[in-house]
């Protein structure tokens, strides 16, 4: 079975202040929320994502699941 993962990446670096984290927080929170209520998640990853596949909105690639990273994995197997 193949698997297709996407992801909005809200990228926190290193070092920063307890008010960035917060304003990040804030950030993939509303992000959150849009894509709950239905948002595209392809515009939401172009639009917001600091991820590199942010422009492909979002999407990561297609492959098997021992293919993927542990923690896609426990994420795709508990989002059925």
């Amino acid at each position: 079975m193949l698997y297709a993962l996407a992801q909005i990446l809200v990228r926190a670096p290193e070092g920063s202040s307890s008010e960035q984290l917060a304003a990040l927080r804030k950030k993939a929170e509303g992000i959150l929320a849009r894509a709950k209520r239905g948002d595209d998640f392809a515009s939401l990853a172009a639009a917001a994502s600091d991820g590199p596949e942010a422009l492909q909105g979002g999407v990561m690639g297609v492959r098997p699941l021992d293919g993927w990273p542990d923690l896609a994995a426990m994420v795709s197997t508990s989002s059925r």
